[in-house]
């Protein structure tokens, strides 16, 4: 039996031959001396063409190797390494190995995770020698009297997880928190979003922020992250960019806040950030669970929230009585009405002889924002529809309406924002604004879709944390390319000397 395997081996494919034996040989082939039925392909370089990443739902026609290179020469990256290593360096050995990588060198392979779409890949590609001296080429290149330069060799995976573990510290992680944050908003403003032209009383979409919240399930089991994002983006595509994420604390735990308080800290944190520069952030859009406390927040910070109410437990409209307010009639005199606001919009109730009720919703004319000592307050300016029952005599009397809840509200435990709204559901322009919404929703599954498996990298809600930390950068240095791509706009406040080849 052994005899005749070996004779059908023989007829039909020659015996495998070691490589010893292959080494000896002097083999000159072509590509048609390839057998058909060899169906491997050949490795391709990852800087070749066929290497392209799609980012952002737009390609940028580079490959991840020339992706690699602009975000090495961010120089914001190169300032938050610096910083990094300074407070590393207060306590440069806590036990275990000594670091042989410098925090510049992870910071690029952690960002490069989401082009690659794991760190393992990125890895795998400055592996290659030639790939990390493009790099270091690159930087030296943008920057030439930069002190800060990347290592001659890549770190392993190894190192890259063992320094990330020591960043994703609290102190060292507020510190690129706050950085990232910074430059997200500057990008932002760069490629032209924070609309300094849009008006108070009707943001355009450039000037509103959208959040949302996000299941990540965990790298084991079942349980998941409940991560937050807030992005704003321009009317192109591929230039969005995250301007915040955080991850809710676990259940049952004294720093544990809602979805919608998180995000609500992070956009006035922005807001904060935007006065002390120049303005330009008006709008606020979030889902249904933004709670009437979060909504005040943000009125007295000088932001329309654009969310729609939420219904009773009963699934029933919410409904709140405002009181008699003076309507201002066409003849100049003052004509005192009850409001009630049911829906998000003041509305008045009209008997009729009948003895039915109509309700009709007043028509928004504009909002108006007045500053105080200590805060701001939101007034809105209605009229009464000219409309098919309601008296002739009241078609277009104005009442100006407090939007913020007054103390007394507050003390009754009756907040006006829990029913109305600066911009209701029912206003015309409404769907414009709440059209973002879907935009955050695809970040959210564009950030999972780069995760292997659509999951958390790790267990720890701090390293999570730094992950999304560094999607942000992700962003940044996608919403840049695809900007540059489009306007062919100078980047060397940016990337200094480094050229884009699109």
């Amino acid at each position: 039996m052994a005899a005749k395997r070996a004779r059908k081996r023989t007829r039909s494919q020659p015996a495998f031959k070691s490589s010893s034996i292959i080494s000896e040989l002097d083999l000159d082939l072509t590509i048609d001396d390839i057998s058909v039925e060899d169906k491997r392909r050949p490795r391709q370089d990852s800087n070749s063409s066929s290497g392209k990443r799609t980012i952002n739902g737009e390609t940028a026609d580079l490959s991840g190797g020339q992706i690699s290179e602009v975000t090495i020469s961010m120089y914001g990256l190169a300032l938050i390494a610096r910083k990094l290593e300074v407070r590393l360096a207060r306590n440069p050995h806590d036990g275990g190995r000594r670091r042989e990588c410098k925090v510049l060198d992870v910071l690029l392979v952690s960002i490069m995770s989401w082009t690659f779409g794991s760190t393992r890949a990125a890895c795998r590609h400055f592996k290659d020698k030639r790939n990390w001296r493009r790099c270091r080429a690159a930087l030296r290149r943008a920057y030439p009297g930069l002190d800060e330069d990347l290592s001659k060799r890549a770190p392993s995976r190894g190192q890259v997880s063992r320094l990330l573990k020591r960043i994703s510290e609290e102190p060292e992680l507020e510190l690129v928190r706050d950085a990232v944050q910074q430059m997200a908003v500057t990008a932002a403003q760069f490629i032209g979003i924070f609309d300094q032209a849009a008006k108070f009383s009707s943001p355009s979409k450039q000037s509103c922020i959208t959040g949302d919240g996000t299941d990540l399930k965990k790298l084991r089991g079942d349980k998941h992250f409940e991560c937050v994002l807030v992005s704003a983006r321009n009317e192109h595509p591929g230039e969005r960019v995250v301007l915040g994420s955080d991850v809710l604390a676990p259940p049952r735990t004294k720093e544990r806040k809602a979805e919608a308080t998180t995000a609500t800290d992070m956009v006035l944190k922005i807001k904060k950030t935007l006065d002390s520069q120049s303005g330009g952030l008006f709008g606020f859009v979030y889902d249904m669970a933004l709670h009437s406390a979060d909504f005040d927040r943000c009125l007295s910070a000088g932001i329309i929230a654009i969310s729609k109410v939420q219904r009773t437990s009963a699934g029933q409209y919410a409904a709140l009585n405002i009181g008699k307010c003076k309507f201002r009639l066409a003849d100049g005199t003052r004509h005192p009405m009850p409001v009630i606001a049911i829906d998000g919009a003041p509305t008045i109730a009209i008997a009729e002889a009948s003895g039915t009720t109509y309700y009709a919703k007043l028509d928004r004319i504009k909002t108006v924002r007045k500053e105080r000592a200590n805060d701001i307050v939101i007034w809105g300016h209605w009229a009464v529809p000219s409309i098919q029952g309601v008296p002739a005599k009241l078609w277009g009397a104005i009442v100006l309406l407090q939007h913020n809840s007054t103390k007394d509200d507050i003390a009754k435990g009756k907040p006006r924002t829990r029913a109305l709204r600066p911009i209701p559901e029912s206003d015309p322009y409404f769907d414009e604004i709440f059209g973002l919404r879907p935009d955050i929703e695809s970040t959210n599954n564009h950030m999972k879709s780069r995760l292997p498996g659509r999951r958390a990298k790790h267990l720890d809600t701090n390293r999570v944390k730094l992950d999304l930390i560094m999607y942000q950068l992700h962003t940044i240095v996608t919403a840049l390319i695809n900007y540059h791509k489009r306007t062919s706009a100078d980047l060397s406040g940016w990337i200094g000397k480094h050229k884009i080849d699109l």
